[in-house]
């Protein structure tokens, strides 16, 4: 799961139809880190592969209830796991007709 917005983690939270509390107590963190990190606009990773702010617990919980939150062409996204990822959108070249 790549949580790299925390627009995708509001996300997946509404979908789930959790308010802020039931969120934090899944993830095992405060309620203010559930907001704070719904409010940064961009989630870097360390080399240790942690978030900070409980964006680890966070995620994990996500997932855990059938919310997969990626990345597809450098755009955030948030799906069930049991969809398959969208098509990649592409402009092809027009199919030129023999005469």
């Amino acid at each position: 799961m790549r949580l790299i917005d925390g627009r995708q983690a509001r996300a997946a939270r509404v979908i789930l139809g959790m308010t802020v509390a039931e969120m934090a107590t899944a993830a095992g963190i405060d309620r203010k880190s559930v907001l704070r990190v719904e409010h940064m606009k961009g989630i870097r990773i360390n080399r240790m592969g942690s978030g900070g702010y409980g964006v680890d617990s966070l995620a994990r919980a996500i997932e855990e209830r059938g919310i997969i939150c990626d990345v597809i062409d450098r755009q955030p996204i948030v799906r069930f796991s049991t969809t398959a990822p969208p098509p990649k959108y592409r402009r092809r070249k027009p199919v030129e007709m023999p005469d």
